[in-house]
């Protein structure tokens, strides 16, 4: 569905494009009804007849919709019509950490901060039993106050945390993730041995350290990460207080 400012998908009125890919076509929209802009995640032509697609597009609805974290995406509401679905979804200000990385290196003092929220964002994820599975430096997003924001959970699953069942490929799934940025525990066992929880959200989080450049001083003994090469702030537990900006 190729839509153009000032097109009408059901009350909500286009104003550009965002992005588009194989999971949907994002837009900005205005909501007519509440008076507010939200962006819209929609169905494309090719697979909306696809019910194994639509039926992954209502799983994300859902999966974002058991998420309240200031580090995650928010999600309005689902619309499904015989045409085609899209999601409703907070239009997150800012740029993709694709974006930010794309001017430089970020210095420490920058990485590390946004790597400790990125841990919490996904920490909140794991203990509802989602697994991102597409986390990259363009599914997530920098907002103008220095809010890290988790966006696309068009590939997560839900994966049931009770000690037996592990998130496949933790050390090779993303692509943003290095020997540098794979926990420990992952790195001394085979990579789909490491348990969803503290050890895959440090991976995950320290890859953003990671893509802001060497920083280190010294030598490493053996190809294990050093514990410099990770953030140990302990994650704060977000609250339904914090602000969602």
């Amino acid at each position: 569905m190729g839509l153009i400012a000032g097109d009408r998908f059901g009350p909500y009125e286009i104003t550009g494009l965002i992005g588009a890919g194989g999971m949907g076509q994002v837009y900005a929209a205005r909501d007519h009804r509440l008076d507010r802009v939200v962006a819209l995640k929609i169905l494309p032509d090719d697979v909306s007849d696809d019910l194994d697609r639509r039926s992954r597009f209502n799983r994300e609805a859902k999966a974002l919709a058991s998420l309240c974290h200031p580090n995650i995406g928010a999600i309005y509401g689902f619309e499904d019509s015989t045409d085609t679905a899209a999601l409703v979804l907070k239009l997150v200000p800012g740029i993709t950490l694709e974006a930010r990385l794309a001017r430089g290196p970020m210095p420490l003092e920058e990485a590390v901060p946004l790597a400790i929220q990125l841990a919490r964002g996904l920490e909140a994820a794991h203990e509802r039993e989602i697994v991102h599975r597409d986390l990259k430096p363009a599914n997530i997003k920098l907002t103008p106050s220095g809010r890290i924001k988790i966006l696309d959970f068009g590939l997560a699953k839900v994966v049931p945390n009770n000690g037996a069942r592990t998130e496949t490929g933790t050390a090779r799934a993303s692509p943003i993730l290095s020997t540098s940025s794979t926990s420990p525990p992952s790195l001394r066992s085979h990579p789909s041995s490491a348990p969803i929880g503290r050890s895959t959200t440090m991976a995950r989080a320290s890859s953003v350290s990671v893509s802001s450049g060497p920083t280190h001083n010294c030598p490493r003994r053996s190809g294990l990460p050093s514990s410099r090469s990770t953030p140990h702030s302990t994650p704060r537990r977000a609250s339904r207080q914090d602000a969602d900006d």
